[in-house]
């Protein structure tokens, strides 16, 4: 018996990062320059749709600004950001200024998820710098902390 390959039927899927589709670029954005019109975005990487990055300085109000950059790997939908931030080390840090925002294992509650968009995540990492800012002077986390095993 001879097989035959099954015909495609229905729209070819698209395989691109979600960022190279500007409406759903735009929708993940949500705004952003509203809020942040600083914001700068781009491309960097050695092949161009390696990663989407977007940087910023964040004002903490109270505490110094830091300068704020939010990469994301090429993919399908916007997940697992890299957060990297200038500044003072903490126990929330990994190497390289990365920040632990939140625990691998904990549910959709708890972490950043795509439907949060940019504005949410960035309120995260606001909240985290703050409490870094207080830790820095207080001594004490302000905020719930998961146990910390081997840095990345």
């Amino acid at each position: 018996m001879v097989k035959t390959k099954k015909p495609i039927i229905g729209p070819r899927r698209d395989h691109s990062p979600w960022y190279t589709d500007e409406r759903k670029r735009l929708v993940f954005e949500g705004g952003i320059r509203h809020w942040y019109p600083q914001l700068g975005i781009g491309r960097p990487g050695r092949k161009i749709g390696d990663t989407y990055v977007y940087q910023l300085d964040l004002d903490l109000e109270f505490f110094e600004s830091r300068n704020v950059v939010i990469t994301f790997p090429a993919a399908l939908v916007p997940k697992d950001p890299v957060v990297t931030v200038d500044g003072p080390s903490s126990p929330h840090r990994y190497s390289g200024d990365i920040l632990c925002l939140w625990y691998p294992d904990d549910g959709d509650n708890s972490c950043w998820v795509k439907s949060d968009g940019l504005v949410g995540l960035i309120d995260i990492i606001r909240a985290h710098l703050l409490r870094e800012a207080w830790w820095r002077e207080s001594g004490e986390w302000a905020g719930p902390e998961a146990p910390h095993g081997t840095p990345i």
